[in-house]
């Protein structure tokens, strides 16, 4: 023992405390050479006894004894089972479950081996080493997500003490000090947190292997956490459903209730069974009162959770759509509503039926937020039926009925000249909708009752704006036009709208315009050239050329002759060409071509004049240009017509015409019908005619 110090008892001390089997939760001291403990009296405490040799190890034995004072020896089960003994091949132990009931402060405890040679004295000293002090004390009940500071503070010993902060499984949260207080910040507690939490001391130095601990429990309370065995339940009418409500929490008393749209279910109302960690509520033989929002509500101490809603919805068929309207076009009905309730199940389909006195029809619109609906294809101011009912998987609901009458059909509108010519005139207008619309253009000319309105029928383009030209109009002439617009439907149906704004227009001025002309033979040698005016081109005519073949020309400055007859042609093929003048431009058009087989080889003494034609107007003058002469004799003398279209507004009105001739060569000469010849000089012929409502052929002889 003299070749130890004490640093190597201490460090053997340890390893053998570390090393003994002492029961647990005592007091745990080994003796290797006689000592003094300070243990406390009123704790289990349990002494080891070893021997060791010179060399420091430990000797075996078989015959250890322990005695107190060295007089009375302590058996296994003395001071009724306060004492208990026993043994291993190097160690005896003594344990003194209450050791103030063995012995006091100031006794000793002997441990001995006659095998070992060797004897331990323990002496039983004062218990100076209190337990710490700390706050909170006992049970700590928080909630959880607060904050808590554990303060341990020194009691009082003497010494050098050391303290720290263990959890419930010995782990250290702190380090260890020797300057107490020393507090444990807890934040934001979590329920995970509750447990033991320990403030534990030591006097490694002074008393190695005891240790002084205070602890403390920490509850951590948190509200109710609820749960729901459905988020939404649908039923039909007479099903019946549970809906289960479990919670757990800290405390674990609970008080729960349930609740419909906010208002508290009693038993009464409903089959409510309540446990301590489950509530189930039981709907049987729902009905459509039944249907709402159910809450389990779960309250403890800390506070009150309320569980997700379950949505218990009772299927029927949907209520009827509200709020029925109509907007109406000419062709066309828009359906406004507001869906009612659709009976807890979604609207799959809502079903238009509509008819008129002549047809019906239906419309099925799939969805179920539908809200409004467009009917087409319909007839102008007609009166249509319309029911709705909506349907979803429960059933249909009953109709709601609405009667509306279309629009009559729209006006074309917005009528407007485009381009505008002498014969013809581009308008556009506005479309009326539809495809199967075509369009009337109703034309007249303006201050003229005589004239009968024309009507065009023009097919619908399709476009917004319909463009059409009008064609066959006369130069300088006033016409008014206006545009109707003509609904035709697949059964041959046919609406009108009303006209559109009439717009007047004024064609421009042109050349005139020779519609036709006809060359054909009077007789044997005369030639009869007739032509006719589509127009004048809006001006006054100021001049009019025949020019035939074979050399005949004839300039005529009263250009609305429409006939001239030429007198003693000779055999050949003739046509001519009649040129008509304003004072915009002039106008040509040439006639067919005749042929003259059967004309005399010579002329008669005796020409005469014949005038075709009318006489009514005042005395004309026409000046022929140049005349085919023959050799000897006038052999071609041209005979003038004269129409007048407002003859047949005359009767028997008196009037003169005088003719002059103007031979072509000076040579030539004229028969004056006494048997003398004379030069052919220029000639007038008075010629007096009673016009009636014919046309007459009238001869003169040159006096």
């Amino acid at each position: 023992m003299s070749c130890m110090t004490l640093w190597n008892l201490i460090f053997l001390l340890f390893i053998y405390a570390a090393e003994g089997q002492c029961p647990a939760n005592t007091t745990s001291i080994f003796v290797i050479a006689p000592r003094t403990i300070n243990v406390p009296l009123t704790e289990p405490a349990c002494l080891g006894c070893r021997f060791l040799n010179n060399q420091g190890d430990r000797i075996t034995f078989s015959d250890g004894m322990w005695s107190r004072g060295g007089t009375l020896t302590l058996n296994d089960g003395d001071f009724n089972g306060n004492v208990s003994i026993s043994t291993t091949s190097d160690t005896i132990y003594l344990t003194l479950n209450y050791p103030d009931d063995v012995v006091s402060v100031g006794d000793t405890l002997v441990c001995s081996s006659t095998q070992a040679g060797s004897q331990n004295t323990v002496t039983i000293g004062a218990f100076n080493f209190l337990n710490p002090e700390i706050s909170p004390s006992g049970t700590a009940y928080v909630t959880e997500g607060s904050n808590l500071t554990l303060s341990c503070s020194d009691p009082g010993n003497t010494g050098t003490t050391n303290y720290v902060w263990l959890n419930s499984t010995g782990d250290a949260l702190t380090s260890e000090t020797t300057s107490p207080p020393l507090n444990l910040q807890l934040n934001l507690i979590q329920r995970s947190s509750s447990g033991v939490y320990t403030c534990s001391s030591t006097k490694p130095s002074e008393l190695p292997g005891v240790t002084m601990d205070t602890s403390v429990t920490i509850d951590v309370q948190y509200p109710p956490e609820v749960a729901v065995s459905h988020g939404s339940i649908s039923l039909t009418t007479n099903e019946s459903v549970t809906i289960n409500c479990t919670y757990t929490g800290n405390p674990s008393s609970f008080n729960v209730t349930w609740q419909k749209d906010g208002s508290l279910l009693i038993d009464a109302d409903s089959q409510i069974d309540t446990q301590s960690t489950t509530s189930e509520l039981t709907l049987s033989l729902v009905q459509m009162n039944d249907s709402g929002s159910y809450v389990c509500i779960v309250e403890n101490i800390v506070g009150s959770t309320n569980s997700n809603q379950v949505i218990v919805a009772v299927q029927v068929p949907p209520e009827p759509v509200m709020g029925l309207m109509a907007n109406t076009t000419s062709t066309s009905v828009t359906l406004y509503w507001s869906l009612g309730f659709d009976g807890n199940s979604n609207i799959t389909e809502i079903v238009i039926n509509y008819s008129s006195s002549s047809y019906n029809g239906t419309i099925t619109i799939v969805g179920d937020m539908v809200t409004e609906a467009v009917i087409r294809n319909l007839h102008p101011s007609t009166i249509y039926s319309f029911s709705i009912t909506t349907v979803n998987d429960i059933g249909t609901s009953n109709p709601v009925r609405l009667s509306v009458m279309t629009d009559p059909l729209t006006p074309p509108h917005s009528l407007s000249v485009l381009s505008l010519g002498s014969t013809e005139t581009t308008i556009a207008w506005a479309a009326v909708w539809n495809l199967s619309t075509q369009y009337q253009v109703m034309l007249s000319k303006v201050e003229d009752c005589n004239y009968d309105p024309i009507t065009i029928v023009v097919a619908s383009s399709g476009e917004t704006m319909e463009v059409y030209t009008i064609t066959g109009l006369k130069p300088v002439t006033n016409y008014t036009v206006s545009v109707t617009a003509q609904f035709v439907m697949s059964n041959m149906l046919s609406f009108m709208s009303q006209p559109s704004e009439s717009i007047s227009f004024l064609t421009a001025a042109s050349a005139p315009s020779i519609n036709q002309s006809v060359l054909s033979i009077l007789g044997d040698d005369t030639l009869i050239i007739q032509w006719s005016y589509l127009h004048d081109g809006g001006m006054d005519l100021i001049h009019l050329r025949v020019h035939c073949s074979s050399g005949i020309s004839i300039n005529l400055t009263d250009a609305t002759i429409t006939s001239i007859a030429v007198l003693r042609v000779e055999n050949g093929l003739y046509n001519c060409t009649i040129t008509s003048a304003n004072s915009i431009n002039s106008t040509s058009v040439l006639t067919n071509t005749v042929q003259v087989t059967n004309a005399p080889n010579a002329c008669t003494n005796t020409p005469t004049i014949s005038v075709q034609g009318s006489a009514c107007a005042l005395s004309k003058t026409a000046v022929f240009g140049s005349v085919v002469a023959g050799a000897s004799i006038f052999c071609s003398i041209i005979a003038v017509v004269v129409t007048l279209s407002i003859c047949f507004l005359y009767h028997k009105k008196r009037s003169t015409m005088t003719v002059a001739v103007t031979p072509m060569k000076e040579e030539s000469v004229y028969n004056t019908g006494d048997g003398s010849k004379s030069p052919l000089a220029p000639v007038g012929i008075a010629w007096e005619a009673c016009e009636s409502t014919t046309q007459e052929t009238k001869e003169a002889t040159a006096k």
